[in-house]
């Protein structure tokens, strides 16, 4: 076994243990929770955006447009 791979394996188990100690000690409150699974849904449903709310902007822009150029013809 090389011995550069024994000491990146030993280097990185160590940190993990270290950061396994730490996350043990750190506790989030449940409004940190809940926003955090709002934005897990928010992006594991984006590639739906066309559906609602999304859609209403996207329905305003097109409205605005068209509002745009009937009084830039009737001038």
């Amino acid at each position: 076994m090389n011995i550069r791979f024994a000491i990146a394996c030993f280097f990185i188990l160590f940190g993990l243990a270290q950061f396994w100690g730490w996350m043990q000690q750190f506790s989030l409150e449940q409004p940190i929770f809940v926003l955090g699974g709002l934005l897990l849904a928010i992006a594991s449903n984006f590639n739906r955006r066309a559906a609602f709310p999304f859609d209403l902007l996207h329905q305003w822009l097109e409205q605005r447009s068209t509002q745009t150029t009937d009084t830039s013809a009737g001038e």
